[in-house]
């Protein structure tokens, strides 16, 4: 604490964490500041936040998400609350900035990046966002979410977006609390994704697809009508030559009609794709395939091995593993791993054993970085 006990204290550490070239030196630093950030004044949480947003651009995925977190968790505690009763002569002095000002500089900043930052930077730094504002919303009370919550909101209104840009706000959508949302908000969202659901950029119309999957279990019958999904879903029955996109709609189709007779025939489509499991197999092992038809061709690959039964399962496992080794996405990652624990009952003693040592060898020569990866297995 005395360490930080003042502006050019903090500005100290902060100027060695940014010259620090060992990766886990880095790390502490920034678990430092996490385990004492509820403690800093509102100059030196603006200070830590430009630094944390510095550090989005790190190489390190851990560390974009870590940083991230934190500079949800320091706008959600920046607004000081005052408990003691005021003298009657005496007026609180408001400050200049507040919880919902940093919510805007830094929505702005992480959806517009400095155009100093290269592709690849603003692709980390937008990726960030969701992280972001997930912890935002978990330290925050209910009632300054609200607020927030419409604070984000006007920027899902903006019309003249980057396709870039839309992909962030549908990571966005996925994890806003719909539960203190009005139903006009949560129809408004739905209207947004059904939108580019009719994208014509292929990547585009998956993220929507993925991002409806994920909001219809957190929305009530009476929303469904009003944004007419099943209609607009059944309307696109063609089997397609993209597999993760058939997948995708038959995801959404059990959620929304689980007995139908029209589930069943997406049902009847996703089986068509099966005959393409050995190019699936090379598809997410390619850092061309993006992270979303990665995650839905791990579905299709699963299905494959469990329900048709023609590719080994120890082979489906040990491909699972290697993702989890070397894709760049932790989206991915966690996919892989969440779907490798479900097909564990399928394997022998000796090749879940064999799975283990695979995964231990990995973490042996990558050290930490992948030790924050394994937690979900």
């Amino acid at each position: 604490m005395h360490t930080l006990r003042n502006e050019s204290s903090l500005n100290a550490v902060l100027e060695n964490a940014r010259s620090e070239s060992d990766i886990n030196n880095l790390r502490g630093y920034i678990s430092v500041l996490e385990e004492y950030c509820t403690y800093l004044t509102p100059k030196q949480k603006m200070t830590t936040m430009n630094f944390l947003y510095e550090k989005l651009s790190h190489g390190e995925e851990d560390i974009r998400k870590q940083c991230a977190e934190l500079m949800g968790k320091l706008i959600a505690d920046y607004d000081e609350e005052y408990r003691k009763e005021l003298p009657p002569d005496q007026i609180l002095t408001l400050p200049e900035t507040n919880s919902m000002d940093l919510l805007e500089r830094y929505l702005d900043a992480f959806l517009y990046p400095d155009q100093k930052t290269t592709n690849r930077q603003a692709q980390w730094i937008g990726n960030s966002l969701a992280n972001m504002l997930r912890s935002l919303f978990k330290n925050s009370k209910e009632d300054a979410n609200v607020k927030f919550v419409t604070k984000i909101i006007n920027y899902f209104k903006i019309k003249e977006t980057q396709e870039r840009t839309e992909a962030y706000l549908l990571e966005v959508a996925k994890i806003l609390p719909l539960e203190i949302c009005s139903d006009s908000i949560i129809v408004f969202i739905c209207n947004y994704v059904k939108g580019l659901m009719e994208s014509k950029n292929i990547e585009m119309k998956l993220h929507a697809y993925d991002t409806l999957e994920a909001l219809l279990p957190k929305i009530n019958n009476h929303v469904i009508e009003i944004v007419n999904l099943v209609q607009t879903i059944e309307s696109d029955l063609e089997h397609t030559d993209i597999p993760a996109l058939n997948i995708s709609r038959y995801n959404i189709m059990c959620l929304l009609m689980p007995d139908s007779g029209k589930t069943k025939l997406f049902k009847g489509i996703c089986i068509q794709d099966y005959e393409k499991t050995s190019d699936l197999f090379l598809s997410n092992l390619k850092a061309a395939t993006s992270a979303i038809v990665k995650r839905k061709q791990i579905q299709i690959i699963y299905f494959s091995t469990v329900e048709k039964k023609e590719v080994d399962p120890f082979y489906t496992a040990m491909h699972f593993c290697n993702l989890l080794k070397v894709s760049a996405y932790e989206s991915v990652r966690n996919c892989a791993g969440e779907t490798l624990i479900r097909l564990i009952p399928l394997l022998t003693f000796e090749q879940r054993n064999d799975i283990v040592v695979e995964l231990w060898k990995a973490l042996e020569l990558r050290g930490i970085s992948l030790l924050n990866l394994y937690h979900i297995i």
